[in-house]
């Protein structure tokens, strides 16, 4: 999966799993979304993602 799909899926998982309303520039294809700073566990690809925001930035990767 390249990044840009992997950040994609993220923040996919921000709007349709954890419930954040997307911003009105968003797209179905792009979500773009605010999202408070904490660790938001995902599954992608099958592997546990414990991915975290702070200060507005996505720190991914964070494999168990």
């Amino acid at each position: 999966m390249w990044m840009t799909d992997y950040i994609r899926e993220i923040k996919r998982q921000f709007v349709e799993v954890y419930g954040f309303k997307p911003l009105p520039n968003s797209t179905k294809h792009e979500y773009n979304v605010e999202v408070p700073d904490g660790e938001y566990p995902m599954t992608i690809d099958g592997k546990l993602d414990k991915v975290r925001i702070e200060n507005g930035g996505i720190s991914c990767c964070n494999f168990e």
